[in-house]
């Protein structure tokens, strides 16, 4: 599985209050996109932040894969996110996550909604050459 080069992914990031550690999530958007065509996060994402984020969650929301809005109205062939790019953006949303002073580097989860499950699946199912390929920085809100 091949993908294209690595990109700056932009997201939000919801915290608890206190400086202890907490489990994390990196929630993988589905194809109908993580931003309105506004350029604010969906309702969804915000909301999910918002009500884990108090329960003691670190919370990486609406992350965006490569500037792409949403697939939902591409056609298939037409479509320039690669399966592979969103995998690898996962991968590097894991990273990413995992460095955050307030999230436990051994409980972070990938939880996603409809085309974000099949990314998740592609992340449990493949090796890790895509997490040591992509870099761990990431261009987060």
């Amino acid at each position: 599985m091949s993908s294209s080069p690595p990109a700056p992914l932009n997201a939000f990031v919801f915290r608890p209050d206190d400086d202890s550690m907490h489990p994390a999530l990196a929630m993988l958007d589905g194809c109908g996109g993580a931003y309105s065509k506004s350029g604010q996060p969906k309702a969804r994402h915000s909301m999910w932040g918002a009500c884990l984020a108090p329960q003691g969650y670190v919370v990486l929301a609406s992350l965006s894969s490569r500037g792409i809005q949403e697939i939902r109205t591409v056609r298939f062939k037409q479509r320039t996110l690669k399966e592979a790019d969103r995998v690898s953006d996962a991968y590097a949303a894991l990273n990413y996550v995992r460095q955050l002073p307030a999230a436990d580097p051994q409980c972070v989860t990938l939880p996603g909604w409809s085309h974000g499950v099949g990314v998740t699946l592609e992340v449990i199912t493949s090796s890790n050459a895509c997490a040591r390929k992509y870099p761990t920085s990431s261009q987060i809100l």
